[in-house]
């Protein structure tokens, strides 16, 4: 498992922040990759890179956004020898719909992970800018997170829930 290996050559400060932190994190999140096999995917809220290095296992090609460039990210990918990983560094809300949407359209995206900011106004507007995509995965659906919880709850779709993690399905008729 990723994270075993990465707190033996990198230190535990680095999966504290991750959802491999959480008992079954890497797990659950492996279940849901394989959901999404040979696909593109976009990951809201890199951090140290962990998720996005679980998803490339599985994933085609893995574009990765945050607003913030923590650099352990980088350490990680290498330590893993991940190369199909894109990070985005974005300024803003507004940058992050742009950049979206030219995934969308150019690289024929199957699925959203959304592992950001943790309160319901900005989950709301992510999940907007994402609305195209059939399979949206939220992190952090707990009580610990009302307002994640309460935004998913309020959802019309299909939803999958492991652990911390919902995927909501929108099924094309």
């Amino acid at each position: 498992m990723i994270k075993e290996k990465l707190v033996e050559k990198l230190g535990d400060n680095i999966v504290k922040n991750s959802c491999l932190w959480y008992p079954e994190g890497e797990k659950n999140l492996r279940y849901f990759a394989e959901k999404f096999k040979d696909k593109n995917i976009i990951e809201i809220g890199t951090c140290y890179g962990l998720s996005a290095a679980v998803l490339s296992e599985y994933c085609e090609k893995v574009y990765t956004m945050d607003i913030m460039d923590f650099q352990g990210k980088y350490d990680v990918w290498y330590e893993l020898q991940r190369h199909n990983i894109k990070f985005i560094l974005l300024k803003d809300n507004i940058d992050k719909e742009i950049k979206i949407k030219e995934l969308i359209d150019q690289h024929n995206i199957s699925a959203v992970f959304i592992d950001g900011e943790h309160w319901y106004g900005q989950l709301k507007y992510d999940f907007n800018i994402c609305a195209g995509i059939e399979n949206i995965l939220v992190h952090d659906y707990n009580d610990t997170h009302k307002e994640i919880k309460e935004f998913v709850d309020e959802l019309k779709c299909e939803k999958e829930i492991r652990g911390n993690f919902v995927l909501c399905q929108k099924k094309n008729p």
